[in-house]
């Protein structure tokens, strides 16, 4: 049944101010309703009474706050960025749910940390998200720094008696195309920030281990997984790329040394460690396309290898024809050779029985049929007279005749006509389906472009590659 499975916290009570928990309560609600289940996985979390710093190994959104305020038992304040809360509906459950809002690069950053630091003395845990950076910057990740900046104040301000933990928190939000519908959230193994209070670099080291922790998310796609993903998705691109290139008249540029190019490599690889559901959507599209298109080209090559005279409308048009008007000679057939089906059916004479020789198979059947059809005309000589019987007794071998060159039909020659007739939008699919793949790719670049250093108007794609 959906819901909110608190796994990771058996013993923690339900904890924060009477409109804290009938708002915790009506969010569980709605993303019970319209989300689907939540599961909450891994270390469980200091005591109600002990402040903790939950670091999210996932970008900032005030949806994703509203998650994880309405999964964790225990009262949490999240550090959100003000221009996240962007209407009055957002800034009301804010205040209800105690955020701490801050602007990014402004002044008011000194009065969030303070307020941060309150609340962990209060034995509150606050939440603070990661955030892309480029993978050349030199040091810890800034995300990094600031919780550990957080967490080392709150210890200096009441001279380490506090013990605070940094935890990681790992999440796999599902995004569509994606089948998956469970949202699942992984508590990581704590860090203590007392533990580095000594240290002349105290932030930085702190930094680097939380830093560490964070890139070993459980929902992170193996490295072998991830760089056939990555090749995948080049030789997609470049049949892309070929395809577009093939249909312009007298082009004569070649795909020779283009390859992914740096930053959509750089983009996967920080959307495996902060949002590996966003991956998990790409491999799921690609893999729809790559199946799509192996049935597309084998029913491609099948009817390019068929008689040529199937490839003409006229004969096209006369196997569908002969597809409805025989269907009711074939009802009549299965009709009069329903008692042969009912012998035979028992001893599995209607399928290839390996014990049995074709030639023995099929005398067997032929003697069964001759056996029905002498009491069937009988039965209808004396029903019917024999006028009737005579009529009836030259339709059986007919219809005989006409199942199996019907059973040849629907077998060999309508899926052809069939693939023929819905060639144009089988091939219309095939185009959305790469799309979606390219939508999906460009989706990972445009939330990984505004990391430091990455530039946000970079083309994701191919690239030509150096020599």
């Amino acid at each position: 049944m959906p819901g909110f499975d608190s796994a990771g916290n058996p013993d923690v009570t339900l904890a924060g101010s009477r409109t804290y928990r009938f708002l915790r309560g009506l969010l569980r609600l709605w993303f019970t309703l319209f989300f689907g289940n939540c599961r909450l996985l891994g270390e469980s979390t200091p005591a109600e009474s002990a402040g903790v710093i939950l670091l999210v190994n996932h970008p900032a959104g005030f949806l994703d706050a509203l998650i994880l305020a309405a999964t964790f038992d225990r009262e949490v304040r999240c550090l959100v960025d003000r221009k996240m809360v962007r209407n009055p509906l957002e800034r009301l459950l804010a205040k209800g749910l105690e955020m701490i809002l801050y602007e990014a690069g402004g002044e008011d950053w000194a009065s969030a940390l303070a307020v941060s630091c309150d609340a962990l003395a209060g034995g509150c845990a606050v939440i603070t998200f990661a955030e892309p950076q480029a993978p050349q910057t030199a040091g810890p990740p800034r995300f990094a720094l600031a919780a550990a900046t957080i967490a080392l104040e709150a210890e200096a301000r009441h001279a380490g008696r506090l013990d605070l933990k940094i935890c990681p928190v790992h999440l796999f939000l599902p995004v569509a195309p994606s089948r998956a519908t469970e949202l699942v959230i992984y508590v990581d193994r704590p860090l203590s920030a007392r533990a580095y209070l000594s240290q002349a670099e105290a932030a930085p080291m702190l930094a680097t281990a939380v830093g560490a922790a964070c890139r070993e998310s459980p929902f992170r796609m193996q490295a072998a997984e991830f760089t056939r993903l990555l090749a995948d998705l080049e030789q997609m691109l470049r049949r892309d790329l070929e395809e577009d290139w093939g249909s312009r008249p007298g082009w004569k540029q070649t795909l020779e040394g283009f390859e992914l190019s740096p930053f959509v490599k750089d983009s996967a690889e920080q959307a495996n460690t902060l949002h590996p559901g966003r991956l998990a959507a790409v491999r799921e599209s690609l893999d729809q396309y790559r199946d799509a298109r192996r049935v597309w080209w084998r029913r491609e090559f099948e009817f390019e290898a068929a008689p040529a005279a199937l490839k003409s409308p006229w004969r096209q048009f006369v196997a569908w024809a002969e597809s409805v008007v025989g269907l009711p000679v074939v009802l009549y057939g299965l009709l009069n050779h329903l008692l042969v089906g009912l012998i035979l059916l028992p001893i599995e004479l209607l399928t290839k029985r390996r014990d049995w020789s074709r030639r023995l198979r099929w005398a067997t059947r032929g003697a069964v049929a001759l056996l029905c059809y002498v009491v069937q005309i009988g039965a209808c000589a004396y029903f019917l007279g024999s006028a009737a019987a005579g009529y009836y007794a030259a339709s059986l071998p007919i219809s005989a005749a006409y199942l199996l060159r019907y059973k040849w039909l629907l077998g060999q020659r309508m899926p052809l006509m069939y693939f023929a007739a819905t060639r144009s939008p089988r091939k219309a699919q095939l185009v959305r389906l790469r799309k979606q793949v390219s939508i999906d790719l460009n989706a990972i670049r445009d939330a990984y472009a505004g990391g430091p250093g990455i530039p946000p108007t970079q083309p994701a794609g191919l690239t030509l590659g150096r020599p």
